[in-house]
């Protein structure tokens, strides 16, 4: 999983028609399970990978849209032990130097001041993402990564 953080980018923002998706899977060596499927959401979520992806109709960021896209994923990164017994942590590589357990501190120290706090998340923009720090215990250490196109 040394690229699975760059693979989950190059899906973002992009519809599911073009073999990406299905090459994302082979990678992972997982099939997702389906939480949720209607006519404008699908929500994938890779247990043992401990990822989240969301393929979303573009209408309900803007009603001027048309199609569907990856929306947003989703990273676990609390230890094995605090999250589901169904789901695992993500080990691949995170942006930035970005470590699982890193705390809050850290976190801000590596990548500047950020766009915004809420309670104990950071959030952080790049180009076209937008990254959702949260953080969790006493100190405060990584528990997930929100990313969003």
């Amino acid at each position: 999983m040394e690229k699975a953080f760059e693979r989950v980018l190059d899906l973002l923002g992009k519809p599911n028609n073009d073999g990406l998706f299905a090459q994302f899977i082979e990678y992972l060596g997982e099939k997702p399970e389906i939480l949720l499927q209607t006519d404008r959401v699908t929500e994938y979520d890779f247990g043992r990978s401990g990822l989240h992806l969301s393929y979303q109709s573009n209408s309900l960021r803007d009603s001027s849209l048309e199609g569907s896209v990856f929306a947003f994923a989703i990273f676990s990164l609390r230890p094995d032990s605090k999250v589901l017994t169904s789901r695992r942590s993500y080990v691949g590589n995170l942006p930035y130097g970005i470590k699982r357990g890193d705390s809050r501190d850290e976190v801000a120290i590596k990548l500047g001041i950020p766009a915004d706090l809420t309670g104990d998340d950071i959030l952080y923009e790049f180009s076209d993402y937008k990254f959702s720090f949260s953080f969790f215990g006493d100190p405060l250490n990584l528990a997930s990564l929100f990313v969003s196109h």
